[in-house]
């Protein structure tokens, strides 16, 4: 799961790079784009605002696996993705549908469809197989008719301010089915939800106007300590507080949930007498932070007495 605050997409002006036919894709789509037959994509793939891309019936895309873990700021997460700030219309049908997947195996081995703040996104007679999310909108309009997404880590993720329509759309088989942030949710009708890992739905509801604190003062806060070097193999959670005192690495296709009040704190260790502490996240794999307004996570120093460098 991830925060959603707003990409950086006023940067796209200064990028370079753009591809405009079907065949091999990556970079910064412009203008009125169609892909059909078989579209391989082999970097993350941007609808740039005003520019329209539009996927024909029987269209099969394939998106490679990143070769790194960078992340440019107007994209969401280290895997291949298809961004939208502009327009995307897939127009499959039960005859001929669009497929968007992986060229790798196995759930979350590409990022997924992205619809950004203030782009309109329509999929109809879509499969999205093995994504990190599925659909991801935020702050976008996005009509589904007639879609299904099978085996991603999250099938549909709704950020603050989306607005979506919903049609005979189905979530099979992901980890977790529909994760609604929106914090002031309209209900959704439409979508239908099975074979979900560990939820079939999560809401973060909206906070209220004078929040109070997540625990009472004094309150027992769960508390684990990590000695030594951890590599994050499988997906796993944490909550309460987590006291590290080396590195912990969060490996391809891991991902690191920290809940709502997490406390993420390092002790200072430094070996070498460099002055800085060898405690940290080295993330790999995916890392996502639930944060809310009341009970954010924290990242600080462990120390009684915290210093620059812990």
């Amino acid at each position: 799961m991830r925060s959603f605050p707003p990409r950086l997409f006023l940067i796209l002006a200064a990028l370079a790079a753009f591809a405009t036919s079907a065949g091999a894709q990556g970079g910064i789509l412009t203008g009125e784009v169609e892909w059909s037959g078989v579209v391989r994509v082999s970097e993350d793939v941007l609808v740039a605002p005003g520019a329209t891309l539009t996927v024909l019936p029987g269209t099969h895309v394939l998106f490679a696996e990143a070769l790194s873990t960078r992340t440019d700021p107007v994209f969401w997460s280290p895997g291949t993705e298809l961004a939208v700030a502009g327009r995307l219309r897939v127009q499959g049908t039960p005859e001929a549908p669009v497929t968007f997947e992986g060229d790798g195996a196995g759930r979350g081995a590409w990022g997924g469809i992205v619809a950004a703040p203030g782009a309109e996104v329509l999929l109809g007679g879509a499969v999205v197989r093995g994504a990190q999310e599925g659909l991801l909108c935020v702050g976008a309009r996005c009509r589904l008719d007639g879609v299904r997404v099978e085996g991603a880590e999250y099938g549909v993720v709704l950020g603050p301010g989306s607005e979506v329509d919903a049609t005979d759309v189905a979530l099979l088989g992901c980890r977790v089915g529909l994760l609604d942030a929106r914090q002031a949710p309209a209900p959704i009708s439409g979508v239908t939800v099975s074979g979900a890992a560990d939820a079939p739905v999560l809401s973060v509801p909206a906070p209220a106007r004078a929040a109070a604190p997540v625990a009472a003062p004094g309150a027992p806060r769960p508390r684990t300590e990590i000695l030594g070097e951890l590599a994050v193999e499988a997906d796993e959670a944490w909550s309460g507080e987590v006291i590290l005192n080396a590195r912990v690495t969060v490996l391809p296709g891991a991902v690191l949930t920290l809940m709502p009040g997490t406390r993420v704190a390092f002790r200072r260790v430094d070996p070498h007498g460099y002055g800085l502490g060898v405690g940290e996240l080295l993330i790999l794999g995916g890392i996502r932070s639930l944060g809310l307004p009341h009970a954010p996570v924290v990242f600080e120093s462990a120390e009684p007495t915290p210093a620059p460098g812990d």
